[in-house]
């Protein structure tokens, strides 16, 4: 917490005024900040689902490639092996349990319109987050340059896209 008020420009008093422990603090910052809110109402434009589904990828991809939500993944990741509840936190917002997380929810949203056939939308949702996302955002947060950089990822998630969907015909 001293460190924490050191960088906050706040006294430790204050911190604890605001909450009443670091692991609520933090919990409530990954709330606010990770789960990414603002994308679970996002109305898919298009007019087929893979125009859908590239559109909300494409939107996923920029928030979670913001700088300053790279910055906060970082902080997590390096906090992870000092705090277990951080590491449990973290385990349960990338699990593909997780209702709230934007694609999985999307994917839902299809499934119970009848646009898509899906057995487990947990795992679909992993399956097509890891395949058209996870390279580009693991390369960002280690500093590394993937061949395909972001900027050239639209016609890439299209082609992740459509094998997600034609893995998902009978």
């Amino acid at each position: 917490m001293d460190r924490i008020a050191q960088c906050s420009n706040m006294s430790k008093k204050t911190l604890y005024h605001m909450f009443s422990s670091k692991q609520e603090m933090v919990e409530q910052l990954l709330r606010d900040r990770l789960l990414l809110s603002d994308l679970r109402d996002l109305t898919l434009e298009g007019e087929t689902v893979e125009d859908q589904l590239v559109f909300g990828l494409q939107a996923l991809g920029e928030t979670m490639m913001e700088e300053k939500r790279l910055n906060l993944i970082r902080v997590v990741i390096a906090e992870v092996s000092r705090n277990p509840e951080v590491s449990r936190f973290l385990r349960d917002f990338f699990s593909s349990e997780n209702a709230q997380f934007p694609l999985r929810l999307w994917l839902q949203k299809l499934s119970d319109t009848g646009r898509i056939e899906i057995g487990n939308v947990g795992e679909a949702s992993d399956i097509l987050f890891g395949s058209a996302l996870a390279t580009f955002i693991l390369f960002e947060l280690s500093h590394c340059r993937p061949r395909q950089a972001w900027q050239d990822s639209p016609a890439y998630i299209r082609k992740v896209v459509r094998m997600f969907l034609s893995g998902l015909k009978p």
